[in-house]
């Protein structure tokens, strides 16, 4: 959540939707590979507020 500057909630809340990145889970524990966060994080870079499309 630190990572992509967001609450736990909404990364929750994300990870049930499937919008946000890849995940592993453990038990109860989940876990983020920094990589997979970065793909992520990547695919979602605009230059400008008109190349941007509501998915």
């Amino acid at each position: 959540a630190d990572f992509l500057c967001q609450s736990v909630r909404t990364i929750q809340k994300w990870r049930v939707t499937g919008f946000g990145p890849k995940f592993y889970k453990s038990g109860r524990s989940v876990r983020y590979r920094r990589r997979d966060l970065l793909e992520w994080a990547e695919a979602r870079r605009y230059g400008n507020t008109s190349s941007y499309t509501a998915a």
